[in-house]
């Protein structure tokens, strides 16, 4: 089985701070919204114990900056500071 593997990272000054790490099925994004379909695993960093069953929907209504494709790794920066890097995980 095919799934992605999300972090999300938010800007702190001149660093990226880890926020949340996301287990999904499938995105789509547009230039103002971000969609992740069938999440299946949501674990906050700040709580690394913190593990919970996701929805089948989730969106992100945040406008994106640019994004950038590089080793396998799509990077999607977001205007309000955010920055989401997403792999595939092979089963």
């Amino acid at each position: 089985m095919k799934r992605l593997q999300i972090d999300v990272f938010r800007t702190e000054e001149t660093e990226y701070k880890p926020l949340v790490s996301i287990i999904s099925e499938h995105f789509d994004a547009t230039t103002r919204v971000t969609y992740l379909l069938d999440v299946k695993q949501v674990t906050h960093k700040d709580q690394p114990k913190h593990c919970t069953k996701g929805s089948q929907c989730y969106c992100i209504p945040a406008v994106i900056d640019h994004w950038l494709i590089s080793d396998g790794t799509i990077t999607i920066f977001y205007k309000s500071g955010f920055r989401m890097e997403i792999r595939r995980i092979n089963d």
